[in-house]
């Protein structure tokens, strides 16, 4: 019972490598949480920078922080799966080594979850910030903004939502049950990219989220190429698809069909009468909207190759129900309608004609962006003209004021003179009165 009651409430987890300019604002971010019932759980993957030295001070200052330092690196996906084996706490919190939390984001999580104990896991939202901490206005930083505080809906609108629009929810921002994650799995240490989306995924397939809809996490972006995990990148993105197709295929095995029609219903109600079909027959329903909604999936190519996998699969070992076979012919000769769609090779890139239109498409864009550049630069020929138009008028200004100075300047000693004149009259007055008598 004692050990009980010594339990920290929450597991605050971070697995670090390599940031010292950002760490020690992280830690105190943790540490000023007005809720205080937590440990704090600190992986460093074999930093080779300072970061080591400051986990250290702010260890030997703070009781919570248990820190774990390895001397050569596993990976950050491998120290998020280690950090939640590590935690003690009835809830888990992530949180990267070069975000920050504001002060209440951990209070108002676990009054949430308290509260409402059928939500798996919740997350905020959150406000960009630049390498300063400052937040980042510009086009970009408000598309990420967008994306992320997205606002709370229902169980199946979640689902549909990751599916076709990615993880809408920042990961340093995410609380979970630990009970949860004992349930659908830890992390997989192979994602790089998707580690955070193929657990959200994992967990929507069984629970409901919930979103507090307040900027609590300041969430450090580095747009340019290399900066953070989440910058972009042609291996980036080659690595994102690749991984997308790992997680859906798991993710679409295991979401219980009824789930997955009230997520998509309005698609399956146009082709099929759900509830008329048995569960086996349900399963490849789902793999047959698969290929409908691919088109608006932001991994279409990954979803499609999930699809045809499987209703292949139906075909060869005969696991397709006579209905099936005749509404939607999921015959071998059948199957050639369903795999034309371009996901390894497509013919209309390399085609001659298609070629020479993409490149004139090509030539069109960037004569389009020489334009719109252009009008960026008589833009600014503008404010310079206007500035040195400006700067003339003050010139002109200030040579007229200067002049009217030295004018009065003039005009001011002739009256002083005159003034001295003036005062030394009666003394004058005086001495000749005095030499006539």
């Amino acid at each position: 019972m004692d050990n009980q009651r010594n339990q920290p409430k929450v597991s605050v987890l971070m697995a670090v490598k390599n940031s010292e300019k950002f760490v020690g604002q992280t830690i105190q971010s943790v540490l000023d949480q007005t809720f205080t019932n937590f440990e704090f759980i600190i992986l460093d993957d074999g930093s080779t920078d300072a970061s080591t030295q400051i986990i250290k001070q702010y260890a030997e200052a703070d009781s919570r922080i248990k820190a774990f330092y390895l001397t050569s690196s596993i990976g950050i996906p491998c120290g998020f799966k280690y950090t939640v084996e590590k935690g003690m706490g009835e809830y888990l919190a992530r949180i990267d080594g070069d975000d920050f939390w504001e002060p209440s984001k951990l209070a108002k999580q676990v009054d949430l979850l308290d509260e409402k104990p059928e939500i798996g896991a919740s997350s905020t939202f959150v406000t960009i910030v630049d390498e300063q901490g400052e937040p980042l206005d510009n086009q970009a930083s408000q598309g990420r903004l967008a994306h992320f505080n997205a606002h709370n809906r229902s169980h199946e609108e979640w689902l549909r939502t990751f599916v076709l629009e990615g993880s809408r929810s920042a990961h340093p921002s995410m609380m979970v049950r630990k009970s949860v994650v004992d349930a659908v799995g830890n992390y997989n240490p192979l994602l790089w990219q998707l580690n955070d989306f193929d657990l959200w995924l994992r967990i929507l397939a069984k629970y409901p989220i919930e979103i507090i809809e307040e900027p609590l996490l300041n969430y450090r972006w580095f747009p340019e190429e290399g900066g953070n995990v989440s910058s972009y990148s042609e291996a980036v993105m080659h690595r994102t698809m690749f991984e997308a197709s790992i997680v859906f295929d798991d993710y679409f095995e295991k979401v219980p069909n009824e789930l997955f029609y009230l997520a998509f219903k309005q698609e399956i109600d146009a082709e099929f009468s759900f509830s008329d079909y048995m569960e086996d027959e349900k399963t490849l329903i789902k793999y047959l909207i698969l290929r409908t909604i691919q088109s608006v999936s932001w991994s279409q190519d990954a979803i499609h190759l999930i699809a045809l996998n499987q209703l292949g699969n139906a075909i060869k070992h005969h696991q397709v129900s006579e209905r099936l076979l005749k509404q939607v012919n999921l015959t071998p000769i059948g199957f050639i309608h369903y795999d034309d769609f371009p996901i390894f090779y497509n013919g209309a890139e390399v085609s001659p004609i298609a070629a020479t239109q993409n490149h004139l498409n090509d030539l069109n864009d960037y004569s389009e962006s020489l334009l719109n550049l252009s009008k960026v630069y008589e833009s600014k020929i503008d404010y310079l003209e206007k500035t040195l138009q400006e700067t003339q008028d003050l010139m002109k200004l200030y040579k007229e004021q200067k002049e009217y100075y030295e004018v009065q300047m003039v005009e001011k000693e002739a009256l002083e003179k005159e003034l001295e004149a003036y005062h030394a009259r009666p003394i004058r007055e005086m001495i000749r009165k005095i030499r006539e008598k």
